[in-house]
Parts: structure tokens; sequence; C-alpha cells
């Protein structure tokens, strides 16, 4: 059982902040988040020269450009599906209170008073903050029941809603995964009840989204916002079912790595369930397998790819492609990083399913920025999983030494079209091929080749693969995994063992 703990604001405010700033600062995993390219230090390369003075030959922008328009095609679509669904009249109740005294209601002409009471037998709704439940109604305030004191006739596995999350959220071949549902909790929503921004706790590494069922009962705002990456978007549920001619509920499922807020209730009682989405590992019972059409975005993709791998003059030696992926996956940091190339999610599942069908080798890393190198060699080093050295402090070793030492990480160069960020930024673009000083003192192996890897990066690398997590503003305390983002590596081969992939 967890204890809640209740804080005044500001001590609250207080706590987060400081907490944002230890994880901020490598106490939780020991290790550092990517940070923006502006944010960078001014360093120099190998050879001595900064990356807004190196001359790019015309072989080198040629190739640039090829893997921009690469990056071009991958569209991030809308991270959630919404809708209204008519259920069944006999799917309408609700039952709640404690044994011996038991009520009912039904959400689909229920009264004010009935309403009133249901909001009454809630218990205040508390979020999590470092496995702690705490209680803050400046932040959230609204009642929430347990799914120990309420029990629905709602059949959510039969009503259809999974149906069109298949087809509306995960894209084409996504679209035939089975899905497990599990209730999480009934909340009440009354006049000046609220959620401020947060994003939903992860419970396990399968963990993909999200489903808010909202009943039609009379209410005034309580909009639902999303904002994911820079965009933003409203559900209305209380619009949305009051243009419906019989009782429907309105549903929005969105992945769980998206940042979303309930605005203020004007009037009335906004009465919602709330569905933990998990891929299953077990096949659907009911589900006949298709063979469904790609999505626009996905013909796109693999048309892009397959005139790169074709082009004889593209790569001419092989190489590595890097996508920083658009999500934030949960990540366990016990298991690593696991089963996660069968969860990504959206353009990120097309990346790898298009990479896949075309035989191409991928590898899913977790990007790290060593800030304790003084310019010596790229900052960042990636490697295949979580590491822990928040316990192990005092070695005389950088971050990026003991990850590459201990945990076979590798330096990783800063190149492909966001090399051009990096330099506007001042941000120093390593390669491993840049001239080394062969009558330079320093032998250190951080100065070799096979030191550094070259990865052309088709998507942003500082925007999307740094590890973070999400410790703050969650709907639970529990804290099994983290939200982490990681990059997956495609590995190119040289022109002539590649002829059969883009045919």
């Amino acid at each position: 059982m967890h204890m809640i703990r209740i804080l005044p604001t500001r001590t609250l405010h207080n706590v987060l902040s400081r907490r944002a700033f230890l994880w901020r600062e490598r106490v939780a995993f020991g290790y550092h988040p990517i940070t923006p390219f502006h944010n960078a230090t001014t360093t120099m390369s190998h050879s001595g020269r900064s990356a807004s003075e190196s001359p790019e030959s015309p072989a080198a922008l040629a190739k640039r450009q090829k893997i921009q328009s690469l990056g071009d095609v991958i569209s991030r679509k809308q991270p959630a599906a919404f809708g209204t669904f008519s259920i069944p009249a006999d799917q309408w109740t609700i039952f709640y209170g404690t044994k011996g005294n038991t009520n009912r209601i039904n959400l689909s002409n229920a009264s004010e008073a009935e309403l009133q009471h249901l909001s009454d037998a809630c218990q205040p709704a508390t979020f999590g903050v470092n496995k702690e439940d705490v209680l803050d109604e400046s932040y959230r305030k609204a009642g929430k029941m347990d799914v120990t004191d309420f029990a629905t006739n709602f059949d959510v596995i039969n009503s259809g809603i999974l149906d069109v999350i298949r087809s509306e959220l995960l894209e084409g071949h996504e679209s035939n995964k089975a899905i497990k549902t599990e209730l999480y909790k009934l909340n009440v929503y009354g006049k000046g009840a609220f959620f401020k921004p947060h994003k939903d706790t992860p419970r396990s590494t399968t963990m993909f989204g999200s489903l808010v069922i909202v009943f039609p009962t009379k209410h005034e705002g309580g909009a639902l916002m999303l904002r994911h990456g820079g965009s933003e978007w409203m559900f209305d549920s209380a619009a949305k079912v009051r243009t419906q001619v019989d009782p429907s509920i309105a549903y929005i499922a969105f992945y769980s790595d998206v940042e979303h807020e309930v605005t203020p209730v004007t009037s009335g009682y906004r009465v919602t369930l709330t569905y933990n989405l998990y891929f299953a590992t077990e096949p659907i019972n009911n589900i006949i397998p298709v063979i469904p059409a790609p999505s626009s975005t996905e013909i796109a993709f693999t048309t892009a790819l397959s005139t790169l791998l074709s082009d004889k003059a593209f790569m001419e030696k092989g190489g590595i492609l890097g996508f920083g992926l658009q999500h934030e996956y949960p990540l366990d940091p016990k298991a690593g990083l696991g089963n996660l190339i069968n969860c990504l999610k959206g353009s990120d599942a097309i990346i790898q399913r298009v990479c896949s069908q075309l035989s191409l080798q991928t590898d899913l890393h977790v990007i790290y920025e060593d800030r304790d190198i003084e310019g010596k060699s790229p900052p960042f080093v990636m490697a295949k999983d979580i590491v822990d050295y928040s316990q192990d402090e005092g070695t005389g070793m950088t971050f990026g030494e003991r990850l590459i030492d201990c945990d076979g990480g590798q330096r990783v160069a800063v190149t492909g079209p966001i090399a051009d960020e990096a330099a506007q930024h001042a941000c120093t673009v390593y390669h491993s091929d840049d001239d080394i000083d062969d009558e330079s003192e320093n032998d250190d192996d951080e100065f070799k080749d096979d030191y550094v890897v070259d990865v052309d990066w088709v998507t942003d690398l500082t925007k999307f693969t740094g590890t973070t997590s999400y410790v703050a503003f969650g709907n639970s305390p529990q804290m099994d995994c983290v939200y982490g983002n990681v990059c997956l590596l495609v590995h190119i081969g040289p022109p002539e063992d590649r002829t059969r992939h883009s045919n």
C-alpha cells in the first residue's frame, strides 16, 4: 500500500523542481540526457577544425541531401484516435460503494443528485511523484475510485473500440497486434475540477497507450488537451456526446508518452473510465489475420529508402543510418531494451518494419551524453542497454569512458543533415575519418578511428534520443519503468550487397 503524502503547494513545487534538477544531474540512473544543440558548448574536432569551418565535398553534399530527402517523408501522425460510440442499453450501469452499502447509477440518464452521490463516494485524486502519492489540488482536483470499489458492465473488449484503435492508432501491419486492456480508474470531475499537464505513469515495457471513456453526463468544459512533438490537439468530449441523437460514449486512445491535461470543468460532472493499453504477447482469438494496406507514410518511406539502396553512389562503402525515434518508451532499468523492438509505435514502427522487409539489419540503442570529456572526443556514446553508475562513483573515469570500458559503449559521430544545425549552434561535428595529427603526443585510444562510429542521422538525434524519466506529474506513483528515448540504427551494406534489398 502506498502512503499518501499531502504537501503544501509551495513545498510540492520546490520538491518537483529539485527532483528535476537532480535528474538532470545524473542522480536517477547515473547518466546525462542529451541536450539540444543550442545548449552545447563549442569544442573542436579531431583535426582542430570547428564544424562550420570544415569544407564539404560535392559527394558529401549529395549524400547529405539524399539522407535529408529520406527524413522528409517520415510524417508525424496524430498520436490519438477518438470519436463516439453507441453502446447497448444494458452497459450503462456503474455499481459502487462498500460491502453492505452498494449503489448503482445509470450513466446514460443520471440525475444531478445521483452524480453528486457518485462524486461524494470518490476519494480525492492524487498523482505520482517519485513513488509517492501526492495530494495537491492546485495541480489535480478530481475524484477517483479504485477498481476494488466499483464495477461496470461496459464491455470494452466487444464494444468495437479496440478495432478502431488498431486501425486508426496502430498503423498498417501494427493493426493486427493483440491489445490487452486493464481497467485502471473511475474519475469524476465536478465543477472546477482539472488535471494539469502530465504523462501517464509507465507500468510495463509493453504498455503503449491509454484509453479514456467519457460518459454522456451533462457537463461543460473538461476537454482533454494533447501535446506531442511540438503540436497540440483538443478533444472536447462534452461537445462530442451532446451532438449524438442516442446516448453515446466518447472515447479517446492515445500513446502513453503523450503529455495531456484535463481543462477545468465549468459545470456538471465529467465521469470517465480509464484503461491502460498493452501490446499482448498472445494472438487475438476472434480476429481473422489479414494483410492490411500500407499507410501513405509507409509507401513513401519504402520508395525513398529503396531508391537510395539502388543508388550505387550512395554509401559506396556501406554505413549506418540513424533514426532518432519520435516516441518515448517505457524502459525497465533492470531488463534493458529487451523486446522493445516489437513494441514501437506510429512512424517508429513503420521505419523498423520497412527496414525488416528490405532485409536490413537494425538495432536499438540508447544514446548518452558524456559532459566531462573537455572536448577531447565526441560527446555522444551509444549502448545497447540502460546503465546505472549512480552508486559507484570515484573511478576517475568520465561517464563515457566507463560506459565504453565496462559496458561495450561506442562514441558516435554527429553526421548527416542534422550536422548543419550543430554547426549553426557552434557544436562540433565529429567524423571518425577526420585528420589526426600523427605527431601528437596524445596517443590515447580516444583518437583511434575504430573508437568512433560514424552514424548518418536521418532524424534529429538531440530531440528524440535523450533518455529521460517522467518521475513528476504522473497519474500514479508506480515507477517500475521510466520513459526514455531510444534510437534505431540501420546497417547499410555496399552496393553489391544490397541489390536484392531494393527489388
